[in-house]
């Protein structure tokens, strides 16, 4: 019996495309430079 962590599925997911959209809508930038905000902020 396998005992590890499965990462098949982590292979096989294809993004929908609503998330295709929310990383296109992303703000591009280093937090920790102070280019974007924090994510939690």
């Amino acid at each position: 019996m396998f005992k590890g962590i499965d990462l098949f599925s982590d292979t096989m997911t294809q993004p929908t495309q609503a998330m295709k959209q929310a990383m296109m809508d992303a703000e591009l930038g280093d937090e920790q430079k102070g280019e974007i905000p924090p994510p939690c902020s």
